[in-house]
């Protein structure tokens, strides 16, 4: 399998309720989250700020994921979250 190098966050804006795409890239370090479930887990998401391009608002909701691998150019198949507030 190949290794991740970043993962793309589908965010809605609790405000004006546009959505956008945010790409977080991981870090290349042993302990770096490999799949969706560990970046839920890990702390890379606590230290995201979000802020809406169109209405400033600084609330948005993690409405899904996807997955970029080393080989590829674009994500994988975007999955389906829970709400996760920021």
């Amino acid at each position: 399998m190949s290794r991740v190098s970043a993962f793309k966050l589908f965010v809605c804006c609790e405000n004006c309720l546009k959505e956008s795409v945010r790409r977080i890239d991981v870090p290349d370090h042993p302990d770096a989250p490999a799949d969706i479930d560990e970046l839920m887990e890990s702390s890379l998401l606590q230290r995201q700020r979000f802020v809406c391009q169109q209405c400033e608002s600084a609330i948005g909701t993690i409405t899904g994921a996807g997955v970029v691998y080393d080989d590829e150019e674009e994500e994988a198949d975007q999955e389906e979250l829970e709400p996760i507030y920021f």
